[in-house]
């Protein structure tokens, strides 16, 4: 979990997270730009948010992402019939919604909440990593 410097943890238990966004926590730590930092605890937590938090959010989106652009939009389109008066209702949304394979679908995107809680962790630790760092200032 986030809080206290560590990563998300994926399905399988493991820590999730390798990506663009864990190279720029690389980079960052390679260019001398965190060596700045004295408070070990509070550079770990940076790191952390680089390294583990954020490639983690970032595979929840794309995770997110696919399943709505591969496979939920084309099953709605495929079976969703809209009123030929107004193309904006349509006529059978509760037999599709009723389908096992849309269940199947909107059961998946249980995972969307998943983004939401990354996310609010993912701000909370900012939220007192920045607060630690004005603590640090002062």
């Amino acid at each position: 979990m986030v809080g206290g410097g560590g990563g998300y943890q994926g399905e399988d238990g493991g820590e999730a997270g390798d990506g663009a966004v864990g190279e720029i926590g690389g980079a960052a730590a390679g260019s001398g730009r965190l060596g700045i930092i004295e408070n070990k605890d509070l550079l770990n937590r940076i790191t952390a948010l680089y390294t583990k938090d954020f490639p983690w959010i970032i595979s929840l989106n794309d995770n997110a992402t696919s399943l709505l652009m591969n496979s939920l939009i084309p099953y709605l389109a495929a079976h969703l019939q809209l009123d030929a008066h107004d193309n904006m209702k349509v006529t059978n949304f509760e037999e599709v919604l009723k389908q096992s394979q849309m269940r199947i679908l909107l059961n998946e995107l249980n995972l969307w909440q998943n983004n939401a809680a990354a996310y609010e962790r993912g701000i909370e630790d900012c939220e007192k990593i920045i607060e630690e760092i004005g603590k640090e200032v002062k």
